[in-house]
């Protein structure tokens, strides 16, 4: 029998660290849902595997996607990726041609306080650390794209104004942190990402798969404020209402670099789809 007494755990960039007051040669499943349940996250969101180094134990956490939502009609509100989070609640919104020039492969919003996606948070899109937020993007005016905390700031990323690509990574802490911003075309389809990096503290922008602003922001010791709902389109509270399509809004755990973007570029397009302007694709 295992002797698994009551230990002190924190994360530590993609490891949990635990201090354990006996060696031990292995854990539970009971185990390590009990400490992932004090991260608020569900089993599979956290342990891929153990690692066992002397009387410490690595709990590694599964490296790649968070939640792939493509905004199809074929996908309709769901997640498609193997976490299977829960499904979005449409208000307001429409399908209409996608990146991929689909009749039906994207959402379009009408930049109205009733147009707008809610996606819940059960834990696995609680990233926490390290992130990557894909997703293409046809603006026709400011508002939020993605943003954590519907009632509040999380980390959010908007179209300001002069259809500025602008996002803000919110720690935990509630600190202030400097935004990045930079424009974009309007009217038109773009390829966009956020990364945020723990391990170097790099924060970065991309626009088809190439970086167009970088700005260390350094290492938050609680971590990002990943750990609420998100709303795209429409934050209560603000007049900025998002107008134009958004698709295939991809999550990861990781700062991903460029080529790995570009990898998810047709991520969510449909066989036989025509890219909607080769010059993007």
């Amino acid at each position: 029998m295992v002797q698994h007494a009551e230990s002190e755990a924190r994360f530590f960039f993609s490891h949990v660290l635990i201090s354990c007051r006996n060696v031990a040669l292995k854990v539970t499943r009971r185990n390590l849902l009990t400490l992932c349940n004090r991260e608020r996250r569900s089993f599979k969101c956290c342990i891929l595997k153990c690692v066992y180094a002397g009387n410490l134990i690595f709990l590694v956490i599964r490296r790649g996607v968070v939640a792939v939502y493509p905004f199809t009609s074929a996908s309709k509100n769901r997640d498609v990726s193997s976490y299977v989070n829960p499904p979005a609640t449409f208000v307001g919104v429409y399908y209409t041609r996608g990146p991929d020039n689909h009749p039906r492969g994207a959402l379009s919003f009408r930049g109205s306080r009733t147009s707008y996606v809610l996606i819940p948070n059960n834990g696995c899109l609680d990233t926490r650390y390290s992130l990557t937020i894909i997703m293409w993007v046809y603006p026709e005016s400011s508002g939020p794209l993605l943003h954590f905390n519907p009632k509040g700031w999380g980390i959010h990323l908007w179209i300001i104004n002069r259809f500025r690509l602008f996002a803000r990574f919110v720690p935990r802490s509630g600190k202030s942190v400097k935004a990045l911003y930079k424009r974009i075309k309007p009217r038109q389809w773009n390829y966009i990402a956020a990364t945020y990096d723990r391990r170097t503290g790099l924060a970065s922008l991309w626009l088809d798969s190439l970086p167009i602003i970088q700005r260390r922001l350094g290492r938050f010791r609680s971590g990002l404020a990943t750990n609420y709902p998100i709303i795209i389109g429409s934050k209560p509270g603000d007049r900025r209402k998002f107008r134009g399509k958004i698709a295939c809004v991809q999550m990861y755990n990781y700062a991903m670099n460029g080529q790995q973007i570009r990898s998810k570029k047709k991520q969510c397009f449909r066989e036989g789809s025509c890219c909607y302007s080769p010059g993007i694709c």
